[in-house]
């Protein structure tokens, strides 16, 4: 095989990855939010977990000193959202990413044992 020739299949290996790097990384988008108590306060440490039951992906995270959270790069598809935090009532909801656009969720929780509305 002579050197044109392997230059440019290379050169065509290159960017056929290149190109499906690009696609997949086109097809995701962030979720964040911030979870907060009834009165507005923030809740750090509370576990928030993503879920799709059809792909099996699974990811989780914990929400930092001001209450916040983020997943990063999650690929199209529906998700159901859920959080845990000590002295707080489970929270859960649906999710979707259908674009590339960050999805933000803000979160209340209730205080556990707390009366009813």
């Amino acid at each position: 095989m002579n050197c044109r020739k392997l230059f440019w299949m290379l050169t065509a290996l290159c960017l056929l990855i290149f190109s499906a790097a690009h696609a997949v990384q086109a097809q995701s988008a962030a979720i964040s939010g911030t979870v907060t108590d009834p009165s507005g306060g923030v809740v750090p440490n509370a576990t928030v977990t993503i879920h799709n039951a059809v792909s099996g992906l699974e990811r989780s995270t914990t929400t930092d000193s001001s209450g916040t959270f983020t997943f990063p790069n999650v690929p199209f598809n529906p998700y159901h959202l859920s959080v845990n935090a000590k002295g707080f009532t489970s929270y859960a909801q649906d999710v979707e990413i259908r674009s590339s656009v960050p999805l933000s969720v803000p979160i209340t929780l209730k205080v556990e044992g707390g009366l009813a509305r």
